[in-house]
């Protein structure tokens, strides 16, 4: 049993060692705001840039000082997609670790949660179908007629040719 512990502990044991390190320890935008707090596990982000901000202005920290780190995109443009890329490599291992940033403005539209989006169109209940409730009956009563014909008859019928055979 202690050398099947030890060879699982060597197995997995490379991955304690070798763990990646490209996480962002901390990210703060300086002409905007995060929409939820930042925590290194998630990896997208909304940002919500002040009304007078173009391109997003930020200070971050990674956890290896070592990694490099690449750095797409932060410009506001109005009516695209605006987003901000962060790709963090660890030199040793070649693990990437991508954080995305969407940008936003005040006056620019929210997205609509699905509640909302279900509201808005006013969605109703789909209509049951009108004879489908008499076709599942008689499909029912139909399957509970044949298996009590197997089932009950059947055996009270073998019950008294038995019966029949034993009094002769």
């Amino acid at each position: 049993m202690r050398k099947v512990i030890f060879a699982l502990f060597c197995f997995f044991s490379w991955e304690m060692v070798f763990a990646s390190s490209t996480y962002l320890v901390s990210m703060e935008p300086m002409n905007g705001s995060l929409l939820t707090p930042f925590r290194s596990q998630n990896n997208v982000y909304t940002i919500r840039l002040n009304e007078d901000a173009s391109k997003l202005e930020f200070q971050y920290e990674i956890e290896d000082k070592e990694a490099s780190v690449e750095i797409l995109g932060g410009e506001y443009i109005e009516g695209q997609e605006n987003k901000l890329v962060i790709q963090i490599q660890d030199e040793t291992s070649k693990d990437i670790q991508e954080y995305v940033f969407y940008l936003e403005k005040e006056n620019s539209q929210n997205v609509i949660s699905n509640q909302e989006l279900a509201t808005s169109l006013e969605l109703k209940k789909k209509e049951p179908i009108p004879h489908l409730k008499f076709i599942v009956i008689s499909i029912c009563f139909l399957f509970i007629l044949v298996l009590f014909k197997f089932l009950i008859i059947n055996y009270f019928l073998k019950g008294r040719k038995k019966d029949h055979l034993h009094k002769n």
